[in-house]
């Protein structure tokens, strides 16, 4: 079944930005397999904006609504768990080889030569990572 960006909104996250603006802590994530549809529903498209984008919209239209009486601060993450590891999509510096996006499939192994020793992989990281300094 296609359900529509507000109705996503509506039904995953509305509740979640409603309950921060009450001065709760709030998370929404998105998770499953590949070709799900996560970053669409995150992100949408031009003229269809995802959960990111009105929950956004959301905030700060509350705190223009507040501007007089109240003083708004607003705090968020917005990071990508992939293959263990942690990006900041928010840093300035997203694009740097240490925060870079991860490669979309696990690189292949090549196949050995007979007669020639196959490369020995490399060690996987221990757990997810975040540069202290994007935090």
């Amino acid at each position: 079944a296609r359900v529509d960006q507000a109705a996503t909104y509506d039904a995953v996250a509305a509740h979640v930005v409603d309950r921060a603006l009450r001065g709760f802590h709030g998370c929404v994530m998105a998770y499953g397999a590949t070709g799900a549809g996560k970053t669409h529903a995150m992100a949408g498209c031009r003229g269809d904006a995802g959960v990111v984008e009105r929950a956004i919209r959301d905030v700060f239209a509350a705190a223009d609504r507040e501007a007089d009486a109240t003083h708004t601060r607003v705090e968020a993450t917005y990071v990508e768990l992939y293959l263990d590891a942690l990006r900041d999509l928010l840093s300035a510096d997203a694009c740097d080889a240490e925060n870079a996006p991860p490669p979309r499939s696990p690189p292949r192994s090549p196949k050995p030569t007979p007669g020639k020793k196959a490369a020995t992989p490399a060690k996987k990281a221990a757990g997810p990572r975040l540069r202290e300094d994007a935090r």
